[in-house]
């Protein structure tokens, strides 16, 4: 049995601090025909932000900022027909990132900001309806498609011939898996859309090599868990469409090792997660609603809602540390995260106990022992400072002088300010 919490109203106060969400900056156009402009976002560090579209899209920036002009479009997916839907992009350092479109193919590039030309695509065969991407390492990346499959390679840039297909999971939209994360080289984590978790220690190891078990029955056979990020071996929280939340510290441990966590966005699906660590996690979903929380497996008192985006459907996030998150929406805005600034500390007050009230050395009035009285607040003595002889306020004066004006204004001003002070200005004699 998997451990069932429910959350609903306002979040404790030792739930999460929300982060401070700038206002949405339209950054890309949506697709004419799908209606959708962003898809997927990764950000391997605080210096590059790599998001795709519906329109076969990278949109990159290397300071992300809540700025339009930050953000770079660069086109790298044509294969077929101009504007392939991007589903899912993972990015293990600043000199690679590898995206995954619907019709099965793999773009990849080492400079993810240099341009067209920078992105190289590699066709797979029978991997259509590919759906997201994780590389623990620039040498292992992992994908899953709506076929059940799952496709590895330890060569992610070598091209078409260095991915291998793998066949894990049950064919047709129940057995859909929709995410994937890898925290390590030895540590896969999937999720499907009949609320099954897929786990593997040997990504590569073939079929045999992975595990399912079910873990979300909330809405029978049919649940659909949308996405799951796993920052180290000892945390993977995933998430479904019906806003539930799973944790687990043992991801490979069985059913029992996953709780399950009902937030109050149960008319709002969850659809993008990361955790930058197991002290960090930030969902979000439809309608611009967030989760966010600091301790994951907390339970109820863990996580905390916020709506920061009005009714537009948030598609994606990347934290790529605990102060910085970027969130993508389906209309085609940006919007960045960052910590609130801690309220500022009040000076302490000196307190003193009342007269009436009993004390370490004595019971109070009532008991006829005098408590201690409070000494009298020492009152700061100002004593007059001594007037500024005429030299003194000259030499202040010429000294402002030196200060303010320059060039033939300051003997200017050096001039009346002598004579202010009585002071005979001598006129050098003048030789014929």
């Amino acid at each position: 049995m998997i451990g069932l919490v429910l959350i609903s109203g306002p979040a404790p106060a030792r739930a999460a601090e929300a982060l401070n969400w700038s206002a949405p900056v339209f950054v890309d156009q949506p697709d004419a025909l799908a209606d959708v402009a962003f898809s997927g976002i990764a950000c391997p560090s605080t210096e590059l932000c790599a998001a795709i579209d519906a329109s076969g899209n990278v949109v990159t920036a290397t300071h992300p900022t809540a700025e339009a002009t930050a953000w770079t479009i660069t086109p790298i997916d044509n294969y077929s027909f101009s504007g392939n839907l991007l589903e899912g992009i993972a990015c293990p350092s600043t000199s690679l990132c590898v995206a995954v479109d619907i019709t099965g193919n793999i773009v990849s590039s080492t400079n993810p900001a240099g341009g067209p030309s920078a992105w190289h695509l590699a066709h797979i065969e029978g991997m259509n309806n590919t759906r997201e991407v994780s590389c623990p390492s620039t040498e292992l990346c992992v994908v899953v498609n709506g076929a059940g499959n799952i496709l590895t390679s330890t060569n992610p840039t070598g091209g078409s011939g260095a991915w291998t297909v793998t066949p894990v999971d049950s064919f047709g939209y129940s057995g859909e898996l929709s995410g994937i994360s890898c925290p390590t080289t030895s540590l896969c984590v999937a999720v499907d859309r009949k609320g099954d978790v897929l786990t593997s220690t040997d990504p590569t190891g073939g079929a045999g090599a992975w595990t399912s078990t079910k873990i979300d029955s909330t809405e029978g056979d049919f649940t659909s868990l949308s996405a799951v990020s796993c920052p180290s071996v000892g945390l993977c929280v995933a998430v479904d469409e019906s806003g539930n939340l799973f944790t687990s510290t043992n991801p490979t441990g069985g059913a029992s090792a996953w709780q399950s966590i009902t937030t109050s966005l149960t008319n709002f699906g969850l659809t993008g997660l990361t955790c930058a660590s197991e002290a960090f996690c930030v969902g979000v979903g439809s309608e611009g609603s967030v989760l966010t929380s600091t301790n994951p497996s907390g339970g109820v008192s863990a996580w905390q809602t916020s709506d920061i985006d009005g009714r537009n459907n948030l598609i994606d996030v990347a934290c790529p540390s605990i102060g910085l998150c970027v969130a993508v929406d389906q209309q085609g805005n940006v919007l960045v995260g960052t910590p609130k600034e801690p309220p500022a500390k009040e000076p302490e007050k000196a307190t003193s106990p009342s007269a009436g009230n009993p004390t370490s050395s004595g019971t109070g009035t009532s008991g006829g022992t005098t408590p201690p009285v409070a000494a009298e607040p020492t009152i700061p003595v100002h004593t007059a400072a001594k007037p500024l002889t005429i030299a003194q306020k000259l030499a202040k004066a010429l000294k402002q002088c030196k200060h303010d004006k320059p060039g033939h204004k300051r003997k200017l001003c050096e001039a009346k300010a002598k004579k202010r002070y009585k002071v005979k200005v001598k006129s050098k004699a003048k030789t014929g």
